[in-house]
């Protein structure tokens, strides 16, 4: 049995390590009538969310590999730094087009350009959103796929990115359309985690997702019982601050209440003084949505009260 495994010091492209899982994958689904990596390999591996090519891309160190490495890239600047990139190695194909569950689906994509849908080694998936709609929605069966999580959404539960919105999926929703596709997880790390095609269970080991994740120093928020945005790591490091670098969206986060509100949990009226304090706070940022919130919520009790 084989185990899928990440390599940070041996890693020139891709985010966390995750080559060498690739690299490992690729010498297991490759045919066995020849050897990986020759010039007559008829693979593909198609990655969108690559962006210019080389960077935090998962494939793109196999552009020479031989299989047919296909990149597909929506963002105009973006793509044509891909260009260039292409420009220098003739296995790249550049596509330029945003991928969804429609007619730009992958395979649709794929068939356009008369690019081989039927001996697709792997897929990456990185849009940073609908990522677990698209992986749904393939149209293609590859022997893998590697796509992103939100490390900052736990794994219990399921999270599915709202459709066309910037937010990012959990790892619950993830392995739940993978086993629903005939696959199951062999590798996670910080960002990705790696699905193989069912054929291949009694090959490669699957692992325990959330046994994998013990290892990982990743960030967790949770709301405190006295109104503190908590912030915390998977290994036990409270970190939780006044502000927040959300590096993602390039903003600062505030805590909801300030401390010294927070710290009036036992004083009388407390909750009556952070309830006039969010709400203060909630009307001067964003009139339109309290009001419609108001207005809901005493429709809401005044029904309640009908009843």
């Amino acid at each position: 049995m084989i185990s899928i495994k990440r390599n940070l010091e041996d890693n020139r492209f891709s985010q966390w390590g995750e080559e060498n899982a690739v690299r490992q994958l690729l010498e297991l689904v490759a045919p066995k009538t020849q050897t990986f990596g020759t010039a007559e390999d008829p693979g593909v591996l198609v990655e969108f969310g690559g962006s210019r090519g080389s960077d935090h891309s998962n494939f793109f160190r196999f552009v020479d590999a031989g299989p047919a490495l296909v990149m597909i890239e929506g963002d105009s600047d973006r793509f044509h730094g891909l260009e260039s990139t292409a420009a220098r190695f003739p296995s790249l194909i550049a596509i330029n087009a945003w991928v969804d569950d429609g007619k730009n689906s992958v395979a649709e994509i794929l068939r356009r350009r008369d690019i081989n849908t039927h001996n697709i080694y792997g897929i990456s998936i990185d849009i940073d959103g609908d990522d677990a709609l698209i992986f749904e929605t393939l149209g293609v069966n590859p022997c893998f796929v590697v796509i992103e999580h939100n490390p900052a959404l736990p794994l219990d539960g399921r999270f599915r990115n709202p459709k066309g919105r910037n937010v990012g999926n959990n790892l619950g929703e993830l392995v739940a359309v993978a086993a629903q596709r005939g696959m199951f997880p062999v590798c996670v790390t910080e960002t990705n985690i790696i699905f193989l095609d069912n054929k291949y269970q009694n090959i490669v080991y699957e692992i325990d997702v959330a046994n994998e994740l013990k290892s990982l120093d990743l960030m967790r928020f949770g709301m405190g019982f006295d109104g503190t945005l908590v912030r915390y790591s998977t290994l036990g490091h409270d970190i939780t601050a006044e502000f927040y670098h959300n590096g993602w969206a390039k903003c600062l986060v505030v805590q909801p209440l300030p401390r010294i509100i927070r710290n009036l949990v036992l004083k009388k009226y407390a909750a009556n003084l952070k309830l006039a304090y969010s709400s203060l706070i909630a009307f001067l940022l964003r009139p339109i949505s309290f009001s419609v919130f108001v207005a809901r919520y005493v429709q809401s009790r005044r029904r309640q009260g009908s009843n």
